[in-house]
């Protein structure tokens, strides 16, 4: 499952316990895709450099990215102006859009308000994991059944 994540939740996921952290060691382990653009990439950067948690904290993260290990890396071709109380946001929607993905993940309301965009589900880290913990056991209901 190939996702976007708001900087919001990396940077929480990356420096405190919780449901981001989910999500994040959910791209960590693999079992989900991050994709991301260079602008994506370069708003993650630019608040990590705010020492907002330890570089210790991250190192692990960067090496990720740096090796592009569970990442799609993608160049929009479109750019959109949806979010218009907080532009710098339309940033997720373009790598969205382009990556084709189902899923942008935020705690950010300017994009939370939106619900959806395209066919792309715009939802808190809370709401992807409830549906995100449906897909995971109707996943494990077809295999179960297959084997009966």
């Amino acid at each position: 499952m190939k996702i976007v994540l708001d900087t919001n939740v990396i940077i929480s996921g990356l420096g405190w316990e919780g449901n981001p952290r989910k999500i994040v060691n959910f791209w960590k382990t693999g079992k989900i895709i991050l994709c991301i653009s260079a602008k994506v990439l370069n708003e993650y950067i630019e608040v990590l450099e705010r020492n907002i948690i330890p570089a210790n904290d991250y190192k692990w993260f960067i090496r990720l990215i740096e090796e592009k290990k569970n990442i799609e890396i993608v160049k929009p071709k479109k750019h959109f102006n949806v979010v218009k109380e907080d532009p710098d946001d339309n940033i997720f929607l373009d790598c969205g859009i382009e990556s084709n993905v189902k899923y942008i993940i935020t705690g950010d309301e300017h994009l939370l308000k939106l619900k959806k965009f395209d066919n792309i589900k715009i939802l808190s880290p809370v709401k992807f994991l409830r549906i995100y913990g449906s897909f995971k056991k109707e996943n494990l209901k077809k295999t179960f059944t297959l084997w009966t």
